[in-house]
């Protein structure tokens, strides 16, 4: 396992937020990218990470992980500080008004235009070549604001992924799951 700690841009003078990400296994393989709190005042998403963590650590120490997984216990320290009167907000960006789950999406006309053309018959360069461009498309995206840094190392380190998975829990919408996984060669 390697832990890193990725500092978010400040947006203001001695207001410091960091990113932990907790890797698993080697690269070259299947990866696996969990993140939990982008919603920060939702708590059994980041609850779930932390015991998940300590599982994780143990099967790595085993050597029973046979793909890369990266884990963001706490995806949004930004939210995280945001507090009034004893609670924690964490919903939107004070800063922009923006939701902290809304307009990460990279646009697929982008895609597209960035791509055509490259892509062969065989299917894993074909892959491989969709990966990386969309890493590419993610560095270029604007860091004016720390939402957009947030969101821009979120998604550095999430877009290439085979499964993503995006832990919320809301105590007042109904239970529910999305999962995005990547069509693979070998089923």
């Amino acid at each position: 396992m390697t832990f890193a700690t990725i500092k978010l841009p400040a947006a203001s003078v001695g207001n410091e937020a960091h990113i932990h990400l907790h890797r698993f296994g080697s690269k070259g393989g299947k990866k696996v990218y969990i993140q939990a709190g982008l919603h920060a005042d939702e708590y059994p998403g980041p609850l779930g990470a932390q015991h998940l963590l300590r599982h994780l650590q143990q099967l790595d120490q085993q050597g029973a992980i046979n793909a890369e997984i990266l884990l963001v216990p706490f995806a949004n320290p930004v939210g995280l500080r945001q507090r009034s009167f004893g609670h924690v907000i964490g919903r939107c960006d004070w800063h922009t008004g923006q939701n902290f789950n809304r307009n990460m999406a990279i646009n697929a006309d982008q895609v597209m235009t960035s791509l055509i053309g490259s892509f062969g018959d065989d299917l894993l360069e074909n892959d491989q070549l969709m990966r990386t461009g969309l890493k590419n498309l993610v560095s270029q995206r604007s860091d004016d604001f720390e939402i957009n840094s947030l969101h821009k190392i979120l998604l550095a380190h999430s877009i290439d992924a085979h499964y993503v998975l995006d832990l919320h829990c809301d105590d007042v919408a109904l239970p529910h799951v999305f999962l995005w996984c990547t069509p693979t060669t070998d089923g």
